[in-house]
């Protein structure tokens, strides 16, 4: 079942028999302070059988949030919160870390070399390929995929009418 929390505006506690539980009043003092915890279940049942209820929230003095507001966090879960998150930001750290040395060890599969010998399918390669080629090739890489691609087909046409291979 989710969680609701009621926030108290009003200047007194006020019980509901029909669930059995208090909405603290505005100034009231503790962890929660103003704010109360209850399921759906019983917000279905204030709803249904208290009139104050509708009369206090018609008249915005309670309000039922689907959250605890931040600032009613107490401080030790805000540590362990920030705790748990820098751990799993280490580990995430340390597995980028080592894929970057895996791929600088040449255990990449994506990136391997173009030999002399092999052809370049200029329409399958994506869009990076295709800049990495026209930076070798000393064509700007900075143009859209299109205008790339027709410039890596002229140059790839150029150096076939010359004899030479593309690299």
């Amino acid at each position: 079942m989710s969680k609701f929390y009621i926030q108290s505006y009003y200047q007194y506690p006020v019980t509901f028999s029909s669930i059995g539980k208090t909405i603290p009043a505005r100034s009231a003092q503790g962890e929660l302070r103003n704010v109360a915890e209850f399921t759906e279940k019983e917000i279905d049942t204030l709803e249904k059988r208290e009139p104050l209820y509708r009369e206090l929230k018609d008249k915005k003095k309670i309000r039922v949030l689907n959250h605890l507001p931040a600032s009613y966090v107490p401080p030790a879960q805000r540590i362990n919160e920030a705790n748990d998150e820098a751990d799993k930001l280490r580990k995430e750290l340390e597995a980028a870390k080592a894929e970057i040395a895996a791929l600088k060890a040449g255990k990449g599969e994506g990136d391997a070399p173009v030999k002399d010998d092999e052809a370049i399918d200029l329409d399958k390669a994506d869009y990076k390929e295709l800049q990495k080629y026209a930076k070798d090739l000393g064509i700007d890489p900075n143009q859209k995929k299109a205008v790339l691609l027709e410039e890596l087909k002229k140059a790839a046409q150029e150096a076939a009418d010359e004899g030479a291979e593309i690299k």
